[in-house]
């Protein structure tokens, strides 16, 4: 068991220890630490200076439980479980809330009414009262899925920060967003997972309910479906309108009104998906956005980065419960409209006050972008050859067109020798390469590839023969002499093995460490090493 605080600083406090250890019997197993962890976080801040952090990078977070504050503990906190192994779940779907509990409930009961349970649920609460945890505790254990009650503080609204908290919850690949008061039709999930694609997010509506119709809804309503039958809804209220067109529509119909429907296809709050990757690759959601526009602000970056939309609108129902919005300001409006005109303007792609705070890895964003659009493109020419014939030949041309373009950007980007991190990372993970003259001079792009990865290596070493370089450092360009500031370490040997160089001597110097070996004409996705150690876990 480890104990943090909420910004996931090591709580030394024996006190704190000895309460959780008295209260939770089970927290006395101990788990197997190369697979699992648990973490016990407590929902205050400790601003403390050069205090230890947990690094949970690898890990995926498996069930997470809230418990509220009584007796000797301050303060809320959350038993969390990780692993390292993949999950077979295969979406998250993650709910914004704050103090809307009956709402909620409702909501709840469509996630049971869904035709597929291949998902989690994680309740992202900006600082709801103990009236939801109440009625969490009370709903839970009737559901067949698994629930996470992510939850901070309240200190406003401040829900760009609790969807964040959601995403990192996340254990899957791919994330469904929705609100706390959205009750989904019961293909609402499965529709989602159907029509995901890769490089595109999914953008779909709401069909909003009345005050009256809202409190009306009941538990069986809702789990029986009746709630999304047109003429039972006309019979208990419901105007006529162009927009019930989104219960009823089916097959062609569907199709024609999400091909031209007028509205773009924005990320909505409401009802959207997208993959956790590219989610992770703009930061997530700004966290100084307030209401009114954050999610578009967010989908806007998305679509800067390469990411586009795709409207669904017709194709996934949720009803929209009505309520109030008392945190809606003239001031938090203008303030966003600012933000989102400058993400537009500059073509912003990565949030500076998102997920990972600060600019450091910001800065590849854009070499980034290229190369997952070179790879969608690599992907599209495979399943044309696979086809073969007239896709082979025809269709795969603008491809090909597209992935020369995409490969000169991310050179390029490269080239432009921006500042990269410096490898203090203590995981114990070794990159090992090596190279010979012909190929020295581009040997800073696949370095640079590496040190920008996702997951920071603790080491990057070249072995290089002195046969082939007698003046060690003094033979290699200036580039690559520069990288030995970043903590790149180039080792001369006496004997020239060609490439068996990467893997016999970093073997014979570093035996008890985990060694990942590369090419030297190679430029590597930035999630190259952070794939490399799940597989590994996964299938040990």
């Amino acid at each position: 068991m480890i104990v943090v605080f909420e910004n996931n600083v090591i709580c030394p406090d024996s006190k704190v220890q000895d309460y959780l250890l008295a209260h939770h019997a089970d927290l006395e197993e101990m788990p197997d630490e190369d697979y699992e962890l648990c973490l016990v976080r407590l929902h205050k801040e400790e601003n403390v200076h050069n205090a230890v952090r947990m690094d949970l990078t690898l890990w995926k977070e498996i069930s997470r439980e809230l418990y509220w504050a009584e007796g000797e503990m301050e303060c809320n906190y959350s038993i969390i479980r990780f692993s390292r192994k993949a999950a077979p779940l295969q979406m998250s779907v993650v709910l914004s809330t704050c103090n809307q509990p009956a709402w909620l409930e409702k909501v709840l009961w469509g996630y049971e009414a869904q035709d597929t349970k291949s998902f989690e649920l994680i309740v992202a609460d900006d600082g709801s009262r103990k009236e939801t945890y109440d009625m969490l505790q009370r709903v839970t254990p009737q559901l067949t899925f698994r629930v996470k009650h992510v939850w901070h503080e309240d200190k406003g609204f401040r829900k760009c920060d609790i969807l964040n908290k959601g995403i990192q919850a996340a254990q899957t690949d791919y994330l469904l967003f929705s609100d706390g008061d959205c009750i989904p039709r019961k293909d609402f999930v499965s529709t989602h997972l159907r029509l995901r694609r890769k490089g595109r997010f999914l953008s779909g509506g709401y069909h909003k309910l009345s005050m009256d119709l809202s409190k009306d809804l009941t538990k069986d309503d809702i789990l029986s479906g009746r709630c999304f039958d047109l003429q039972w809804m006309r019979g208990k209220g419901m105007p006529a309108s162009f927009k019930n067109n989104k219960l009823t529509a089916t097959g062609f119909k569907r199709w024609l009104l999400n091909t031209f429907t007028p509205t773009k296809a924005s990320w909505n709050g409401h009802n959207a998906s997208g993959w956790l990757n590219d989610i992770l690759a703009v930061n997530g959601f700004d966290e100084r956005m307030q209401y009114g526009g954050q999610d578009r602000e967010f989908g806007e970056r998305l679509e800067n980065y390469g990411i586009h939309g795709m409207q669904i609108r017709y194709s996934t129902v949720c009803l929209h419960l009505d309520h109030a919005r008392g945190y809606k300001t003239k001031e938090s409006i203008q303030k966003n409209r600012d933000i989102r005109k400058h993400t537009r303007g500059a073509k912003v792609k990565w949030a500076s006050l998102g997920i990972v705070k600060g600019e450091l890895r910001g800065k590849t964003v854009e070499a980034n972008s290229y190369y997952d659009r070179y790879t969608r493109e690599e992907e599209k020419l495979v399943s044309y050859k696979e086809k073969g014939g007239f896709y082979r030949h025809i269709y795969s041309l603008p491809c090909r067109w597209r992935r020369a373009k995409y490969h000169d950007k991310v050179v390029r980007a490269y080239q432009q020798g921006f500042d990269a991190p410096v490898l203090l990372n203590d995981s114990e993970v070794i990159v090992s390469l090596t190279t010979f003259p012909p190929r020295i001079s581009q040997l800073h792009l696949v370095l640079k590839s590496i040190l920008w990865q996702t997951y920071i290596p603790a080491n990057i070493i070249v072995w290089l023969s002195e046969q082939e370089f007698p003046g060690r450092l003094n033979d290699l360009p200036e580039e690559l002499r520069k990288l030995t500031a970043n903590g790149v370490k180039f080792k001369f040997v006496p004997e020239n093995f060609r490439s068996h160089k990467k893997y016999y001597y970093v073997f014979r110097e570093y035996p008890d460490h985990k060694v990942i070996t590369v090419d030297d004409d190679l430029i590597y996705p930035r999630n190259t090493i952070e794939r490399l150690l799940s597989l590994s876990y996964q299938y040990p």
